[in-house]
């Protein structure tokens, strides 16, 4: 567990249930609080309520998806870290991504606690 990530909220969006249990274990188990909400309008209500520390966020998902997420995230704290998990091409073009991450391999998921440990950069699991 690190020292710098003890008692972070994380808030993690997923319309996939089976994803966002598996992120809140290991989140918890690297030291985060995690928070979880299943889709993005549950979403928005807990950034409102929670005011998270880092948000994690699908990119597609039905009704709100996540660049609306990360545009309310920015209207509510413009500092607050926002990571997209697996951003098509097209968003990845057009997101300025100096102010979030992006996450897309499932499978390296050291880089994902490293991302959200550390400072907000341009991330990207396949490197």
């Amino acid at each position: 567990m690190s020292e710098r990530s003890s008692g972070t909220n994380v808030l993690v969006i997923d319309d996939e249930s089976s994803i966002l249990e598996s992120l809140r274990i290991l989140l918890r188990n690297e030291g985060f609080t995690p928070h979880v909400a299943h889709g993005g309008k549950q979403g928005l209500e807990q950034i409102e309520s929670l005011s998270p520390d880092i948000v994690l966020t699908d990119v597609r998902m039905p009704n709100v998806d996540g660049i609306e997420v990360l545009s309310a995230v920015r209207k509510q704290d413009p500092t607050t870290p926002v990571i997209l998990m697996d951003p098509p091409a097209e968003v990845a073009a057009a997101v300025p991504w100096a102010v979030v991450g992006s996450w897309s391999d499932p499978l390296a998921l050291p880089s994902l606690i490293d991302a959200i440990a550390g400072p907000p950069t341009h991330l990207d699991g396949a490197c």
